[in-house]
């Protein structure tokens, strides 16, 4: 694999990789506006079953389980808006 075909994940996406015509959406998961579509696409979210945190890797991040032991509930990320997503 090519260097230059390789994403790097240490940082956010910004410019064309966040709000491209390809991209069908972008959470950042940040406090305040948590499932807020951030790729200017208006394809926000609604959580049944997860949590969003503070302490993300960039930022704000999801939950969506949390580990030991380990439990079958059922949990989701869903566009509010939008029927399916297509670019």
């Amino acid at each position: 694999m090519h260097a230059e075909y390789q994403e790097t994940w240490e940082t956010g996406y910004s410019g064309r990789d966040a709000d491209g015509a390809h991209v069908l959406g972008y959470w950042k998961f940040d406090e305040g506006a948590e499932l807020k579509d951030s790729s200017g696409k208006g394809n926000d979210l609604a959580l049944n079953g997860a949590l969003t945190v503070a302490a993300g890797k960039n930022g704000g991040a999801l939950e969506s389980f949390e580990g030991i032991p380990v439990e079958d509930k059922p949990h989701q990320a869903r566009v509010t808006a939008a029927s399916r997503l297509t670019p």
